[in-house]
């Protein structure tokens, strides 16, 4: 909607449709007169719909502030939830406060884009082995003691903390991303690279 290129074009009315228009030489009178009808009928059908397209773009404004009404809250509850995944990975040893300014250094340079989404896919698998995880501790505690049902429950809790662990690890290899400037040594690495190019007699017949 703020795209200056995307307005409406000016209105025709529905004399300027008939404007030029003639008899077919070719044609019989009669064909002709249904022809001008034919041709009256669609201009009068044309016209009023100009005002209902009008009208339909001068909501678009509105819809898409409504929309972007509704798209914060969501963003900023989906960044809650990798923030809580993110403190559960740490063990509690990074501040709620450190660990939001690492999440904003991951959505905000363009070279850790991998890292964040490593981050954001592994907090929604964190999320589902969670559930998982409560969903068999309630099966345990409803299953008879020491029974084969119990047994299965409890396997599958201690398979789904092992599952835990490995997402633990991948969350704080992206968190280190942000910690230690990883965005600066690429840059840094590149450099580098491109110096021993440019020295590289050999570099040619690469």
């Amino acid at each position: 909607a703020g795209d200056p290129r995307l307005a409406m074009p000016r209105q025709r009315y529905g004399s300027e449709f008939l404007v030029g228009t003639v008899a077919d030489p070719t044609a019989s009178q009669e064909e002709n007169d249904l022809w001008e009808q034919s041709l009256r009928l669609l201009v009068e059908t044309l016209e009023p719909l100009y005002p209902e397209a009008e009208a339909v773009v001068a909501g678009v404004p509105l819809a898409e502030a409504r929309a972007e009404s509704r798209r914060g809250p969501v963003v900023d509850a989906f960044r809650k939830r990798v923030i809580q995944q993110m403190i559960y990975a740490t063990d509690g040893f990074e501040t709620p406060d450190q660990l939001d300014e690492y999440l904003t250094t991951l959505q905000t340079d363009k070279r850790l884009l991998k890292w964040l989404g490593l981050l954001e896919r592994t907090a929604l698998e964190a999320e589902a082995l969670q559930a998982e995880i409560r969903l068999r501790q309630k099966e345990a505690e409803d299953a008879p003691p020491r029974s084969r049902q119990a047994n299965d429950a409890q396997d599958a809790i201690r398979a789904a903390y092992d599952r835990t662990r490995g997402l633990d690890v991948r969350i704080r290899t992206a968190l280190s991303a942000a910690r230690d400037n990883f965005g600066d040594q690429l840059d840094a690495y590149k450099e580098f690279g491109d110096a021993l190019d440019a020295i590289n007699p050999f570099k040619m017949f690469r």
